[in-house]
This record gives C-alpha cells, structure tokens and sequence, in this order.
C-alpha cells in the first residue's frame, strides 16, 4: 500500500498576562503577542500501523505530563503512545509549561486545556490522511548557529534536513525541518508571546508553498542562534534563512532523494537514567545560607538579576533539604525514548537538551548504514541537560548549575549519556 500522510495545525497560543518561561533575568508576565503558537500534527498510515508526529511552541512538558497527553490521544483516536511523539520547539516565549526554579509560574490552567487542541490537531491530520510520496534533501546553512561553551571551536551541526511529503501530482502537502540550534533570539527582556525563529521559519515556508511545515529542534543543548539575543527583525532573518534553504531544496529534484516508506514502526523504552551523586546535607544548608545572604557585592546593574538567581537557588536548596529529610529524594529519572522509523528515514526522540555531538553521531552512523537518522530532543518530556560523557570534566553551566532550575538534585551522571549512545545506536544499526 502507497504511505499515506495528512497535516493540520490547531492555535495554543495562550492569553497575555501568562508568565513566560526560560529565563530567570525575566519580568513577568507576559504583556502580548507578537505571533501565534501552533501545535502541528502530521499523521502517518501504511494502512497497518498510523504514527502521530506532535510539534508544539512551546519551551517542553513534564515527563508524567506527555505521558497523559499521550494517554489522552490514546483514547480520542485509537492510536497507542509508542506510536505518539510529543515534541516542542524549546522557544523560551511562550507559557511555563515546565517547571524551572524562579523562571515564572507553571500555566496550570493553560496546561489543563492544553490535551484537547492538540487532539484536536491530531483528528485533523488523521482525517487528511492521502497518498504522498516522501522525499528527504540536506543542505548546510552556516552562520545560524553557535557553539555557546566554546564559540570559536566548539562543534555545531549547521544541516538543514528538510523532509518533503508531496501528492501524486508533485503537489507540497507538509514538509518538517530538523535543525539543531536553540530558540533564543529573543532575550529575557522580550515579554511578548512568539515560537521565536523556529515559529518564523513555518509561516515562511507555509506562505511560500501554501502547506504546513513542521520545526523538528535537534540536539541544541549547547548550541545557541548567532544572534542571541536579538530583535524580531533578527527573528524574521533567522527563521527566514532557515526556510529559504529549504525552500531551494524542495525546488530542486534532483537535491531530494526519494525514501521507499513501505514499512512504518514504532519503538518506545522506558530507560532509567542516573543522576550523579546528590550534595551532602550539610553542604545544602550551607548553599542555602549562601544565597539567603546574597553572592557578595554585585555592580547595581545586576542586582535585580542576581537576586532572583538567589531566590532560585534558596528554593532550589529547600526542596532538596527536603527531599533529603524524608528519604525521597531521587537517585535516576525514568524517560522514554522512542523510534519511528519510515523506511530509510529515523526519528530518534529523546526528552532532554542533548548536546549537539549526539546529533553529529547519529548522522554519521545513519550515513554508513544508508539511513536518514533525525534526533529530536525535547520530545515526550524534558528532564534537563544531557551533556556528552566527555563534557562533565569541562564544567560549564549546562553541567554545573542547570539541573537546579529543573528541580533536580544533581545532574544526570555521565553513564547517561553512554546510555543514550548505546541506544542511538542500536535504533540505528539494528
């Protein structure tokens, strides 16, 4: 049977005076919008198994949280989670929809109604549902992204995947972009509502070729744009780039390769992966202490900022002092991982903030085996940063400081990334 393919996109953009999320130097609430939040949902059928591939505006969602969205589409449309990717963009403009320590107010309301718009875009892709053919091209576009730990020479993955799903009559029908690079052009100062670049790079492409495009954020945990942090002209310009070269890739036939989708799977593990040894109890009233009195002098510019990061951390300390009074406190983080594979082309989800290196791998693997291999982090949940094993020795605030405004009690140990290559690679050579 032909692969079937069908798209729709339903509005979750949510009211201004939501507090936005992603950044702790941020006032909040939000005060407008300046572009619409879309979820995008692009359905697949071989006639014997249906895949559902979710891309939401939005910074991510809890773990237990994509599990009852999951649940929630289960039952509106027959279609069990391992068949489900749940994914987000990571644009820090939009509603908390994950805990962060000081960085805005969970939007509790907001993610209570949440399920039924992106049921609602599901039922619409599902009922799209036609032939289509399934085209795959890659291109470089250098200068959009940056290694943020180490500028001058650190690695990034400047291909554009661009995957073109056209009807029989050559007609576009939906087109994805995988692309690693973190959605933060704006900065904290913005206080409008907007999917960033990723959101930009859509509505270029869907006013161009008039059918929806779908932004699939790779492994960006380390990866920032150039332009960060910037304007919504330099929003526009980035997104802009991005969807011109895909724009020039889909023109060109010759530069898009045809996949032979004949066969649609799915694979979902549940893995545990372990944190690092959490900080000793006396050595949390101290960092409490600490941050209660303040990090010592600061310019006046800064006070405000650094107060809020005190705050942060006392709230951080509390919790952990806490869980570690009453034998709670967590030792690993349990995540699906998941695998649609399309033919030749993979989508590896993982739901944290890989760094890029995962992403170079899994090309390379894919590329030796004759595959097209597409991770996609913040999908099905985000749990924080991922570093690569190598990294911990480098330090940084990825490794350091970033797994307290997540809640947790220490960062994921370095045996979790060696434990998300061995499945990478698995999905990809087996």
């Amino acid at each position: 049977m032909a692969l079937l393919a069908g798209a729709a996109k339903a509005d979750i953009t949510p009211q201004p005076g939501v507090d936005l999320t992603g950044y702790i130097a941020r006032l909040n609430p939000s005060i407008g919008v300046h572009d619409r939040l879309y979820c995008r949902a692009l359905a697949f059928s071989d006639g014997q198994a249906t895949l559902l591939l979710l891309s939401c505006d939005l910074i991510g969602f809890g773990i237990e949280y994509a599990r009852w969205v999951k649940a929630e589409l289960e039952r509106a449309t027959g279609i069990p989670p391992a068949n489900i990717m749940l994914c987000a963009t990571h644009t820090h403009s939009g509603p908390a929809t994950i805990f962060l320590e000081g960085c805005g107010q969970l939007a509790l309301d907001y993610l209570a109604g949440l399920p039924s718009q992106i049921v609602a875009a599901s039922r619409g892709a599902l009922a799209a549902l036609q032939p289509v053919d399934l085209r795959v091209a890659k291109t470089k576009v250098p200068g959009v992204a940056v290694n943020r730990r180490e500028p001058a020479r650190g690695p990034t993955d400047d291909e554009l995947t661009v995957v073109l799903l056209q009807g029989p009559d050559g007609t576009p029908q939906a087109a994805a972009l995988h692309y690693s690079c973190h959605a933060v052009v704006l900065g904290p100062d913005n206080r409008l509502i907007s999917a960033d670049f990723p959101g930009a790079a859509c509505a270029h492409w869907e006013r161009k070729m008039r059918s929806l495009c779908f932004y699939l954020q790779g492994p960006c945990g380390d990866i920032n744009p150039h332009s960060h942090p910037g304007s919504f002209a330099d929003v526009e310009e980035t997104g802009g780039r991005l969807a011109e070269a895909a724009l020039e890739c889909a023109s060109s036939q010759a530069a898009m390769g045809t996949i032979d989708a004949h066969l649609l799977r799915a694979r979902l593990q549940a893995i545990r992966l372990p944190l690092a040894a959490p900080p000793q109890l006396p050595d949390l009233f101290a960092f409490r202490s600490e941050h209660l009195a303040g990090a010592g002098e600061v310019e006046a510019q800064f006070q405000e900022a650094r107060q809020r990061v005190n705050q942060a951390m006392v709230g951080w300390s509390e919790r952990v002092i806490a869980a570690c009074c009453s034998g709670l406190l967590l030792r690993d983080v349990e995540v699906d991982l998941q695998c649609f594979e399309i033919g030749d082309l993979l989508i590896l989800a993982v739901p944290g903030e890989l760094f890029v290196e995962y992403s170079l791998e899994a090309k390379r693997l894919a590329a030796q085996a004759g595959k097209h291999a597409l991770v996609v982090a913040y999908a099905n949940g985000d749990i924080g940063y991922i570093p690569m094993p190598h990294s911990y020795g480098e330090g940084g605030y990825e490794v350091e400081w970033a797994y307290r405004y997540y809640g947790y009690p220490a960062p994921v140990a370095p045996e979790a990334g060696l434990r998300l290559r061995e499945w990478l690679v698995s999905n990809i050579t087996g």
